[in-house]
């Protein structure tokens, strides 16, 4: 594929994320059980005809947790790494988070995260990375950079991005950046410091994984997560490598929970030809 080629489908593909992101922002603030890595024991997943798989690469700043189906808990830690599985059902429809209301979840009809392990550190994840990347073929290079919005676990965060990918067909490598949001709605302000805080990590996560092979970046970021995404992209205009915007493709901001004074600084550090910024709000001004 030419770039013409591949300017166009990447324009598509941004269209598909913004529709797609309208829909998935209905299920983004509804409390549920924590589901990583809790399985069926009467149905596997690999027995269920038709079921997809996607991995899901992830960069927190949450503190590892021994709960069952918690896997990261709300705590603030330094950078960690992991990866899980999210198998789709074969009934998924697009727009639709099939998400189990109780445990185990049955991978016939409801979304399943298996497999999670827990890295070693910033190497192995690169290795990851790299192993991903090698998958695909030229122009399907790219990584999608996710970061969660406010009142959200980590079980919602890796259900929301997997059902991103299935529903958008996004052909490169997701990563989940999990800041530590509490998951409670009655916790704003704790949200808002650790969304805060966890600005430096995506810093430090980018300038971890400036990879030859990456062949481009889309970030997309709901609601008190548009801060970090934001922040970050300050601090690298102004303290980082220009070439790690160079392969900045599109920036996602859904319902961004950003006062607008602030917005207008983060976006003056950045140069005017690297402004490739969407933003998505509802009409009737509902913010998760």
């Amino acid at each position: 594929m030419g770039c013409d080629g591949k300017k166009n489908r990447k324009s598509e593909t941004t269209v598909c994320m913004v529709v797609c992101l309208s829909m998935l922002l209905l299920f983004a603030c509804a409390p549920e059980p924590p589901l990583i890595g809790i399985e069926n024991p009467n149905v596997r997943s690999e027995d269920v005809p038709g079921i997809r798989r996607h991995q899901i690469l992830i960069a927190t700043t949450r503190a590892p947790s021994g709960a069952s189906g918690v896997f990261y808990d709300s705590s603030r830690s330094k950078l960690g790494f992991a990866k899980v599985d999210v198998t789709i059902p074969p009934v998924h429809q697009t727009g639709k988070l099939e998400r189990a209301r109780r445990l185990p979840p049955d991978p016939r009809s409801e979304f399943v995260v298996e497999n999670p392990i827990r890295l070693a550190g910033k190497s192995e994840f690169r290795s990851q990375v790299s192993t991903e990347l090698s998958k695909r073929p030229v122009g399907d290079k790219d990584l999608l950079v996710f970061v969660h919005g406010y009142n959200t676990t980590l079980s919602d965060a890796v259900l929301q991005l997997a059902q991103f990918v299935e529903d958008t067909d996004y052909k490169g490598v997701p990563l989940l950046f999990s800041w530590a949001s509490s998951g409670r709605t009655v916790n704003y302000l704790y949200d808002i410091n650790s969304a805060v805080i966890a600005r430096d990590s995506l810093v430090e996560l980018v300038s971890s994984l400036n990879l030859t092979a990456i062949e481009g970046y889309d970030v997309v970021a709901h609601s008190m997560g548009t801060v970090v995404v934001m922040e970050a992209l300050r601090l690298i205009s102004r303290e980082g490598d220009p070439g790690q915007l160079r392969r900045l493709e599109h920036i996602v901001l859904a319902s961004p929970d950003i006062d607008l004074d602030l917005f207008r600084a983060q976006v003056s550090a950045v140069p005017e030809h690297r402004r490739r910024i969407v933003i998505l709000t509802s009409s009737d001004g509902f913010v998760a």
